[in-house]
């Protein structure tokens, strides 16, 4: 049986809400199922980006060690929180954000904590530009990682230079 992703509603208790948009699409002439669905996923977006804002504003707030990626360093590689749906992916201008740009050609983290590093910056051939970003460690820059909080990795170079305890 396939899921139904629209069920009837009652238009009643949806008031302003419904008349709202009722008005508008009959103004705004959205009266193909195209025009209707581009609408619909364009709030999707706007709705996964303001998810995305209210989950990375929780994660600083409610888990200890979390950091706003504002403060995130750039010169080593950290792990960060990643989820791909907390970016808009296209600007209102009809651009890709950095994050989108390079998630439209390569591969992207899994929602979840990665170790991830920043660079990646692309110049083409053609003019075209894309600035650096973060991406995860070890994937030559084709993982392009979107995250929403970080935390900072203890000097893992010293631990990788002491010896190893022999087994007992």
């Amino acid at each position: 049986m396939t899921l139904k992703l629209y069920a009837g509603r009652d238009i009643r208790s949806l008031g302003h809400l419904y008349m709202n948009h009722l008005m508008a699409m009959v103004v705004e002439n959205l009266h193909s199922t195209s025009a209707i669905a581009a609408e619909l996923a364009w709030r999707d977006q706007e709705i996964n980006w303001l998810k995305g804002q209210l989950l990375q504003s929780q994660t600083r707030s409610t888990v200890p060690g979390w950091q706003p990626m504002s403060t995130a360093p750039k010169d080593r590689p950290i792990v960060g929180l990643c989820r791909h749906d907390a970016d808009i992916y296209v600007l209102d201008s009809g651009l890709l954000t950095t994050y989108g740009a390079h998630a439209e050609g390569l591969d992207y983290a899994d929602d979840g904590p990665h170790v991830i590093v920043w660079g990646g910056e692309n110049e083409y051939f053609d003019g075209g530009h894309i600035p650096a970003w973060w991406f995860l460690q070890y994937s030559n820059w084709e993982t392009v990682a979107n995250p929403i909080a970080w935390l900072s990795i203890p000097d893992y170079e010293a631990l990788l230079n002491e010896p190893v305890p022999e087994a007992e």
